[in-house]
């Protein structure tokens, strides 16, 4: 395998991991949260039955952080190597393309923060839910989750335009407008209910 095929494999391989498995993981993440909005008890409950599948250990390496930790690195490694030609050519795909890669840097860092302030505190059930309340009555912090939040969904879904486009699943020009539509409405539920999670462990202090 040459340079060029191995390129075109990690590629794929990077693309196809932003949908499967770490695009699933966020939809999960903001169906988990989600529960707060109901209560403490029903986010605790779900947290639980979480933490208590069976190897949960080894479903999160190998489902979650290997996964994202090779997205995150090839996504540097194109960010790098690959050029822009927003200052030339402000055109919509350049500059979705520029987003796409300053949102995933910057994800980088924010589920660093993420990890170490909850899942490293080794909370369990609805004790997660009041490390939560607690780091968002901190100001800054909730700004930061609300900017981190906005930054994941579209990556996400811009991702998920562009798979389907780099995967022939929308191939003509009307049908990657009609999927940018979707990606775009699917978009803004989804940042409307992960909002609403947080300002709901917000409105619990």
């Amino acid at each position: 395998m040459n340079s060029d095929e191995r390129h075109f494999l990690f590629r794929k391989l990077h693309s196809l991991s932003g949908v499967v498995p770490v695009g699933l993981f966020l939809l999960q993440h903001i169906w988990h949260n989600a529960y707060a909005i109901q209560s403490r008890e029903a986010f605790g409950r779900v947290t639980a039955e979480l933490q208590g599948l069976p190897v949960v250990l080894a479903l999160e390496i190998g489902l979650i952080w290997i996964p994202i930790l090779y997205h995150a690195m090839y996504g540097f490694y194109v960010m790098f190597t690959g050029k822009s030609n927003t200052r030339h050519y402000g055109y919509m795909k350049n500059w979705m393309y520029y987003l796409q890669r300053i949102t995933g840097a910057f994800l980088f860092f924010y589920i660093l923060f993420h990890v170490i302030t909850t899942w490293g505190t080794r909370a369990k059930g609805a004790e997660m839910y009041d490390v939560m309340v607690y780091q968002l009555s901190k100001p800054w912090v909730l700004v930061f989750y609300i900017v981190g939040l906005a930054a994941a969904i579209f990556h996400f879904c811009n991702g998920l335009w562009t798979f389907a486009i780099s995967w022939g699943i929308t191939v003509g020009a009307k049908s990657q407008r009609i999927s940018g539509y979707v990606c775009l409405l699917f978009g803004l539920a989804l940042y409307f209910i992960g909002c609403w999670a947080l300002l709901s462990f917000k409105g619990a202090t």
